[in-house]
Parts: structure tokens; sequence; C-alpha cells
């Protein structure tokens, strides 16, 4: 999808991508679409800490069709949106006279993919907090190493407190290598969640909070670093039952 920005020198054009149902149609930093099943999304480009935002409806069909405001086509193995050429135009609020568009900066919250993140550094080395996912039914979730931002890559290097806390879809999750700290509670009472996998080296007792893994399903397996697997057994075993294993 393309839109355009007004006024066109605004300093700043952060542009910020979600989807209302990611199982239905999915969309990248760059605002492109894809088509994941058939059913129905509403795709919202929003400007970075504006309420200036644009909404675009997209159905997902297994034929392909054409309307006024899309067009559909399936190819042999992929479904992909596409929406019409006709570019919307995000004005700016003139009642308060402020600029469309501000540059990101720390603490500001980002929608992008399927997840929602927080800005943690926007210097040499960008980072960023993995908040929550957006989908509630997602069963499987990846945590990635990185994302992109107004076509910058920033790091993933924490996941906030509380973050899958209660989750009862959530069966397994994978922590990737860039990840350094984990807020207490992150995944506390997800008692369905029964496959962990964690490619970071670089946890310790201070950074891993209180109950991260507590109450997850009483069999689950969390495959950390050869390594690290005695460190790790130190940090993770708190607040577990016994019938957790952890291991290489």
């Amino acid at each position: 999808m393309d839109i355009t920005i007004l006024p066109e020198n605004a300093s700043a054009k952060a542009v910020a991508w979600t989807s209302s149902d990611s199982d239905v149609a999915a969309v990248n930093a760059d605002g492109v679409v894809t088509g994941i099943k058939t059913g129905n999304a509403v795709i919202t480009a929003k400007a970075v800490n504006e309420e200036v935002s644009v909404q675009f409806s997209v159905k997902v069909t297994e034929k392909a069709q054409t309307n006024e405001s899309e067009h559909i086509k399936e190819s042999e193995n992929t479904k992909e949106s596409e929406i019409s050429s006709q570019k919307p135009i995000m004005k700016p609020d003139t009642s308060s006279q402020k600029e469309q568009i501000t540059s990101v900066k720390v603490g500001d919250i980002i929608k992008t993919g399927q997840a929602q993140y927080r800005i943690t550094a926007t210097g040499a080395v960008k980072t960023v907090e993995y908040q929550k996912m957006l989908s509630k039914i997602q069963k499987n979730i990846k945590i990635p190493a990185t994302v992109t931002i107004n076509k910058e890559v920033y790091r993933v290097t924490s996941i906030a407190k509380n973050c899958f806390k209660g989750n009862k879809k959530l069966k397994t999750i994978t922590i990737s290598k860039n990840i350094k700290t984990i807020g207490a509670n992150a995944f506390s009472g997800c008692k369905n969640l029964k496959k962990i996998k964690i490619a970071s080296t670089s946890l310790t007792k201070k950074s891993v909070g209180k109950n991260v893994f507590k109450g997850i399903h009483k069999k689950a397996v969390i495959k950390v670093p050869a390594k690290k697997l005695s460190s790790y057994k130190k940090i993770l075993r708190r607040g577990q039952v016994k019938s957790v294993k952890i291991k290489k």
C-alpha cells in the first residue's frame, strides 16, 4: 500500500502499520499486505505520535475479484491482497497547527507486524521492547531478533513484564538471541505453554524478573543454549514445579 504524507516538506514521516486481524491479512512495516486466509480485515496506517490515520478495508477470497476499493488475487501457493493504485492522503491537523508526523523517540509505542513494541533506544544501536502480541488467538509466538520501523532496524532486546501473563492460548514460544531482559510474570499463568526455546545467551539473574514462567504447563520443556544450561537452570527454575524440564 502507498500513502501520501502532507505537507510534502514534513521533517519526519514515520508511519505504523497494523491489521485488525493478522490471521486474515498481515501487513509489514513497509505497508505490504499479505493475504493469509479468506476473510475481512482493516489495515490502518497511523502517523507516529499523532492522531492522523487512514484505513483500508481488505477482503481475502479464494478467487480473484475486483471491486471499487480493492483487487484480490491468489497465486498458486499464496494469497496476496492488493489495494487500488489511488493513494490516500494523510492531512495535517491545521486546527492545532502542529507538525503532522514527529520523529520516533524513546518511549514511543509502535504497532508493526503482529506485535506492539516500545522504543527503548534511538542512537547508533536502536532497540525496542516487545510489549504484547496483537492477536489474542495465536498459539505459537516467536519474539523476533529485530524489527523494522520507519525503514530502520531495531534490535528486540527485552520482553515487557506481564507481557503474556494468563494467556491460555499460548503453546510455544521462541525467545530470540538479542533478548537481554525478561520482565516479571512475562509468561506467568500460561498454563498451556509447553515448549519454550531460548536462543539468547545474555540473560542473568538480575535481568530475569520474578515468576517469569510460573504456572506454565507442568510438563513444559525449556530448551536453552548448551553453554548456558547450568546457569539458566538456576535462573529459570525459580517458581517452577519439578516436572518442568530445562535442557540444552
